[in-house]
């Protein structure tokens, strides 16, 4: 007889309630997560400079910058996520310092 790592033996019937709770943690956890839109959220803190370079990197016209995302219809949201993402690589592959002193160039007068 092979002894189980678990301190307490759970039946099947246990198993299977436990699997039946942590299905529906995960679903109120989700809609928590829906009605929170990150995107929106971040949008919503960010300058009216900084939200008009990500519409523009979107390809949004530029009457559009002035909305605020919820405001969008759904392709230009898509297109909005888009732009992140790829602002988001982007700004990765950034050098970790950016001092002053790499603007000048060694022709400059």
């Amino acid at each position: 007889m092979q002894k189980s790592a678990r301190a307490i033996e759970l039946t099947a019937e246990q198993i299977k309630i436990g699997l039946i709770q942590t299905a529906n943690v995960r679903l109120m956890l989700n809609k928590a997560l829906r009605r929170t839109n990150r995107v929106s959220a971040f949008l919503s803190g960010v300058s009216f400079r900084h939200r008009g370079l990500i519409y523009f990197t979107a390809g949004l016209h530029r009457d559009k910058h002035k909305l605020k995302f919820h405001e969008l219809d759904k392709s230009d949201r898509l297109a909005v996520i888009k732009a992140m993402r790829e602002l988001s690589e982007l700004t990765v592959t950034f050098p970790k310092e950016l001092p002053d002193a790499d603007a000048v160039i060694n022709q400059d007068p």
